[in-house]
């Protein structure tokens, strides 16, 4: 489980999966951020 910040300075809990490769990892970030699931500002 993985605790996100949300606007209303309150926290949402999501289910996370591990990543095994650093490439994996940030294939997926900038996946979430070009279809915006990964807010600019976090």
């Amino acid at each position: 489980m993985l605790k996100i910040p949300t606007d209303d300075n309150g926290f949402q809990i999501v289910k996370s999966e591990y990543e095994r490769t650093a490439a994996a990892m940030i294939r997926n970030y900038w996946f979430g951020r070009y279809y915006g699931i990964i807010d600019l500002k976090w």
